[in-house]
């Protein structure tokens, strides 16, 4: 294994492990199971409450700062790892 590949595998198994963790926090509101693609509130059920609070959350578990965009409708579960990542 190179140098490439086994950053690259660090990086999905972080990414795996914060998403583990976003679906603990996300399990006090849905019992759907999480994917990356789902939207917060079309897919998981959100309303704009529940997502300032699991955006808090998300905030203290992670240290993160989370901006919600403008349209928070098409925000998913990837987006909320991409900022956590850096990944805007």
């Amino acid at each position: 294994m190179n140098l490439h590949e086994d950053a690259k595998m660090k990086i999905e198994r972080k990414e795996e492990q914060e998403l583990e963790i976003l679906g603990e926090i996300l399990e006090a509101y849905v019992d759907t199971p999480i994917k990356k693609d789902a939207f917060l509130i079309g897919d998981l059920g959100l309303d704009s409450f529940l997502i300032v609070y699991f955006i808090s959350e998300v905030d203290d578990r992670f240290g993160a700062a989370i901006e919600m965009p403008e349209h928070v409708e098409y925000m998913t579960v990837q987006d909320v790892l991409d900022q956590l990542n850096g990944r805007k």
